[in-house]
């Protein structure tokens, strides 16, 4: 499942149920942040937030998975985050 992050709280509102979704569904979770030109000083500080994000949903869909029923010894769930630059218009 991807989902598009911009750092803000209200972006975040998704994660509530990424994590339901992804531990429910056995979804791999995809974290994108997309920075504008102007923005290429703060990608080191957006890979962090993601980064950071990733690890907290990653651990809350496990949690949810297994109340979920999942099985010890399942492939768990994957979560990735990406940080890219929008290319010049």
């Amino acid at each position: 499942m991807l989902v598009l992050l911009d750092g803000s709280k209200l972006a975040e509102v998704v994660f509530t149920y990424a994590r339901e979704l992804a531990g429910r569904l056995n979804l791999d979770l995809d974290l994108l942040n997309v920075c504008n030109q102007n923005q290429t000083d703060q990608t080191p500080m957006c890979q962090g937030y993601i980064d950071h994000m990733a690890e907290i949903l990653r651990l809350q869909s496990e949690e949810i998975r297994v109340k979920a029923g999942a099985k010890p010894g399942e492939k768990g769930i994957v979560v990735r985050g990406k940080v890219i630059r929008q290319m010049k218009s």
